[in-house]
């Protein structure tokens, strides 16, 4: 029996990656993404079979909610979330809105939160991993320190293989 993931923000960059990497160890993933065709080309890219796409904005709880379900109904029970959809807005801090600042946080504190509740009933069946993924955290997993990283971070270290490569 395969072991189902699913990686918010896999459309493209690390999320994409990320996924790729899932795939390559034999879980079947589900592609959450905001964008319709980057979740469709990445699910191509991938595979039809151990692949799945899902549209969500990531700060939406009810959104996040019924693609976590439609992924659990398609592929099984999760094992693992990868909570990675986030935006890094470059904008000059006194040109902030708070329009910039409350849609940033909407999602890259938002989506964990609802990624994180979207999981908990697969919880009781499995061990699920949630990772929040950011450029600072991914750069030092991929170094030589990967488990002394995780620890740091209070991230629990059940992840699913000790060799992230790099």
């Amino acid at each position: 029996m395969s072991k189902v993931a699913i990686v918010t923000g896999a459309g493209q960059g690390i999320g994409f990656a990320i996924a790729k990497r899932l795939v390559q160890d034999g879980f079947k993933v589900g592609v959450l993404d905001y964008n319709a065709e980057t979740a469709e080309k990445a699910v191509a890219e991938l595979s039809a079979d151990k692949a799945f796409a899902v549209v969500a904005d990531v700060s939406k709880q009810a959104e996040v909610a019924a693609a976590f379900q439609k992924v659990v109904d398609h592929f099984g029970d999760l094992n693992v979330v990868v909570n990675n959809a986030g935006v890094a807005p470059t904008t000059p801090l006194d040109t902030i809105t708070e329009e910039q600042f409350a849609r940033t946080f909407a999602i890259n504190v938002g989506g964990v939160i609802w990624g994180a509740q979207s999981c908990s009933s697969s919880v009781q069946k499995h061990l699920v991993t949630v990772v929040k993924s950011s450029m600072l955290l991914l750069k030092q997993v991929l170094s030589k320190s990967k488990l002394d990283c995780l620890r740091r971070y209070k991230i629990r270290c059940s992840w699913y293989y000790s060799n992230i490569g790099a």
